[in-house]
């Protein structure tokens, strides 16, 4: 009996994985390149490697005849990049920055010298989109972290990408409505014209056409506002799209832990406040807002690499 609940257990943890890993395909970017000798002539057959900082996930490629090559599918964050070919010194770039739906180019030309010997190049690249043409602002998590917010809602600081201003709502309707709403146009849409999505899936409350929930900024590792010329996939909206990634496990176990308050003794006091006894009347609000966050590797037995799979 143990062991059917334990493979039934494995079995629906192997579903969700699957399930979330091709439903993230529209929060994820790409990277692609060209590798050369220092002449500029294309090297064919090196071999790339794009290695995970956090997670340590390793992809790998082979550059083609015009050594050309490219990473589809990648989650947003720190990357190393290596190549290496006969004849060539190794190439090492750190650091190479992927936010929420970039598509990134980054070429390398490689020097002659032994494979043994490297070039690690320190600076951080000036990377260039020239994979579309989307106008796109984003919101990482520091800002998320940094920036005051009322109540919490990371929706309010759609506000910071450039072309979106506040709008009122007209039309919407209060009921039945999500909290945390932040209403915002964008490329002369109404309030309600804009797609929301959430680790690649639809994250739209269908009654009103507006958000649904956003996790808290602790979970979110960072979203982006498409405005213009966003792809066909997303469609149904012409206002933009607002897609957001929640953070992933990494190779160790961190969490945090978080307690927000307001209230009269904290509160800046209302100019016109009645005065009552010599003190200003309490204005009646009182929030807490507490809760903690928990991310690490998962480790699924029976697949991978040495019988197991971490993600």
């Amino acid at each position: 009996m143990l062991k059917q609940l334990l493979n039934f257990v494995w079995g629906m943890g192997l579903i969700v994985v699957l399930l979330v890993n091709g439903a993230g395909a529209q929060g994820r970017g790409g990277l692609t390149g060209r590798v050369s000798d220092a002449a500029g002539a294309a090297v064919t057959g090196a071999q790339i490697e794009l290695l995970n900082a956090a997670t340590s996930e390793k992809r790998t490629a082979m550059s083609d005849t015009d050594g050309a090559f490219q990473f589809t599918s990648l989650n947003p964050g720190v990357y190393r990049l290596e190549i290496r070919a006969s004849g060539f010194k190794k190439y090492a770039q750190p650091n190479l920055t992927l936010q929420v739906d970039e598509r990134l180019t980054m070429n390398a030309a490689l020097e002659i010298g032994d494979v043994a010997e490297s070039v690690a190049v320190t600076t951080q690249p000036a990377l260039v989109n020239t994979q579309d043409a989307t106008v796109r602002g984003v919101i990482d998590a520091k800002r998320m972290a940094d920036l005051p917010l009322n109540g919490r809602s990371p929706l309010q600081l759609m506000l910071l990408v450039p072309g979106v201003v506040p709008s009122p709502g007209t039309g919407i309707g209060g009921s039945f409505q999500p909290g945390g709403q932040q209403f915002v146009a964008s490329s002369g849409s109404k309030a309600n014209g804009i797609n929301y999505v959430l680790d690649g899936g639809d994250n739209m409350d269908t009654y009103r056409s507006v958000a649904n929930s956003f996790p808290n900024p602790d979970i979110l590792q960072e979203f982006s506002f498409q405005t213009n010329s966003y792809s066909a996939e997303y469609g149904g909206r012409a206002g933009g799209v607002v897609n957001a990634v929640t953070k992933s496990g990494t190779n160790e176990f961190h969490g945090t832990l978080y307690e927000f308050a307001r209230n009269q003794a904290l509160n800046a006091r209302n100019f016109f406040a009645p005065i009552i006894n010599g003190r200003a009347a309490d204005d009646g609000l009182k929030r807490h807002q507490f809760g903690g966050t928990i991310g690490g590797p998962v480790y699924l037995p029976l697949l991978g690499e040495g019988g197991r799979a971490v993600y």
